[in-house]
């Protein structure tokens, strides 16, 4: 069963992980302008420092990830990923 819970610095690897795959797989037409290493530093150091990160575990294992934003009361979701092996069980209905 997934479970959700905020993220730490110790999850930015896997963070990337998941996000890099899901891009792959999902939005080839639109290749990144940056280099993996360059996507890890920028979760590392900005995104989960800053924002409010979500990952969903599966036995441990960071198998999705979401980035809020908050401007006051409002807020609205920035990125929302699932690694590519468990897209279509409802796991980003749950984040």
């Amino acid at each position: 069963m997934y479970q959700l819970r905020p993220a730490t610095a110790d999850d930015a690897e896997a963070i990337a992980e998941v996000y890099l795959a899901s891009r792959r797989a999902f939005l080839p037409y639109a290749p990144l302008m940056h280099t993996d290493d360059e996507v890890r530093q920028w979760l590392r150091e900005l995104v989960i420092p800053v924002f409010d990160v979500t990952v969903a575990t599966l036995c441990d294992a960071v198998v999705g990830m979401m980035v809020l934003s908050r401007d006051g009361e409002a807020g609205w979701i920035d990125q929302l990923y699932v690694h590519p092996d468990h897209v279509g069980q409802g796991l980003g209905t749950l984040l």
